[in-house]
């Protein structure tokens, strides 16, 4: 393993060579000085105290996307450890534990709009944007020009008004938008008129895009969604990530999310993109299959435990 000192440029390396992992970037690692520090130390030793008693360990993706970092952490500790994924995505859709009331009527719009025209855009359940970032990616998103649904949450930016904010971008939209407080996210996802999403880069998020065949604009805002980002560009290349980043120095620019949005949605980029996590999403419905790598899998955990 190779590790270099933190710097500025989001080329720095910072660390290459560790198992299991590509390359990592200064801008992909979390800083020691992050407010999120404290909750991470926490879960990763609750995750410990758990393993140290466990009888086996499931973890929810597919071999065939990381088949690297499943062996190289079944081969550290002690217990089986079973790729399950990506099961969530094919449960009935009223099936879910979203922390917000989903709000269903994004789907008759999606119905009347043109096959992957449509981007969709969330940040999740708790990222949270500076109102310069919010300007640069509302801006963007409309001068793209690209139809598109947006899940603002009353608590995705700092410090303004939520609703004078949500009616302008109806407003800026000429009906290309819509805008809602949540989403029936594997049903938009699934949709067919869904082309591209704007994306934090959670783990659900992530394999959600993948296994509906979706690719990603990424703007990771903490912890393990940096990683999960370089992985989308630079590992499994269904993704495309932003020059500018909350740990380079760089502010991010109105113009840059545009010219991300159309590389994503349109021209030879766009549709590598889209055979590229349309190959994912074959091997993720393969895996779920009687042979396939996931239903070997929870078969021999169920049948561990009789």
């Amino acid at each position: 393993m190779e590790a270099c000192s933190p710097a500025r440029d989001r080329e720095d390396v910072f660390c290459r060579g560790l198992p299991g992992l590509p390359t990592l970037f200064n801008k992909d690692v979390p800083h020691v000085n992050d407010d999120t520090r404290h909750l991470c130390e926490l879960a990763i030793q609750s995750w410990r105290a758990c393993m140290a008693k466990a009888h086996a360990i499931a973890i929810n993706t597919i071999e065939d996307l990381e088949e690297s970092a499943c062996r190289v952490f079944s081969d550290s500790i002690d217990v089986p450890v079973y790729a399950l994924g990506f099961w969530t995505e094919h449960l009935p859709q009223d099936v879910g534990t979203s922390p917000w009331k989903e709000d269903e009527t994004c789907m008759t719009w999606l119905e009347q709009q043109p096959a992957s025209s449509v981007l969709y855009v969330s940040f999740g359940s708790t990222a949270v944007l500076s109102q310069t970032e919010f300007e640069a990616f509302f801006d963007g998103v409309i001068c793209s020009e690209k139809r598109f649904l947006w899940v603002f949450r009353p608590d995705l930016v700092k410090g303004i008004d939520y609703s004078a904010s949500a009616m302008e971008i109806k407003q800026k939209s000429k009906g290309r938008g819509v805008v809602i407080e949540w989403a029936p996210q594997p049903a938009v996802l699934a949709h067919p008129s869904v082309g591209g999403f704007l994306t934090h880069c959670g783990w659900n998020s992530t394999t959600e895009a993948i296994a509906n065949g979706v690719p990603m604009l990424c703007w990771p805002y903490f912890s393990d969604q940096l990683l999960n980002a370089r992985c989308i560009v630079d590992e499994w290349k269904v993704g495309l990530d932003f020059h500018s980043g909350k740990k380079n120095g760089h502010g991010l620019q109105s113009e840059e999310v545009q010219r991300g949005i159309q590389r994503l949605m349109d021209g030879d980029e766009g549709k590598t993109l889209r055979e590229n996590v349309q190959k994912l999403k074959e091997k993720s419905c393969r895996s779920l299959q009687r042979d396939g790598s996931s239903y070997v899998k929870l078969k021999a955990l169920v049948e561990s435990l009789v």
